[in-house]
């Protein structure tokens, strides 16, 4: 038999490795700049591959009761949020200064342990929309114009590093 070497990163690590993308959990943290000129105030595509390391009905049982799959943040009243906000139950919610507005979609059993998908926040001047594995499963119809457009994007957690999902986050 071959010797094999290895290099590891502990899973105690913050922001370590896993399945090829960045694993978040306990109180990692890890910002991305959005390049200028990616999104505009009225229109937008952010996207980023989640692998959730537990079924969708289990994942609020791990110390956050409304864990976050993404944030893009601009200001406290500029800012996109895809997060668990009941058992089962997946939110979308944006300000873009002129008040919060929100959709969610019932996901039981649409989301499973160890299974790739690609969350997608899609915006023009009259809505915005999630798009979770290429089928759009929530639209907001609100006019969307950024007052401050996001600039940093949050996998994981939202901007204060709290309400960390326990999962792998990598480029779609």
């Amino acid at each position: 038999m071959d010797s094999v070497s290895l290099t590891v990163t502990p899973s105690s690590e913050a922001n370590s490795a896993e399945s090829g993308g960045l694993r978040l959990d306990g109180f990692d943290d890890a910002p991305q700049l959005i390049l200028a000129g990616v999104i505009t105030e009225t229109a937008g595509d952010v996207r980023v591959k989640v692998t959730p390391r537990h079924d969708i009905a289990d994942m609020d049982n791990f110390g956050n009761i409304t864990p976050v799959f993404f944030h893009a943040f601009g200001d406290a009243t500029n800012y996109i949020y895809v997060e668990l906000s009941a058992a089962n139950t997946v939110r979308l919610r944006f300000n873009d200064g002129g008040g919060e507005q929100s959709g969610t979609w019932a996901a039981a059993g649409d989301l499973v342990a160890s299974t790739d998908y690609v969350f997608r926040v899609l915006w023009a001047a009259s809505q915005m929309q999630l798009i979770v594995g290429g089928t759009v499963r929530i639209t907001i119809v609100q006019p969307v114009n950024f007052a401050t457009i996001p600039t940093q994007f949050y996998a994981g957690s939202n901007q204060a590093g709290d309400s960390q999902i326990d999962a792998v986050f990598s480029a779609p």
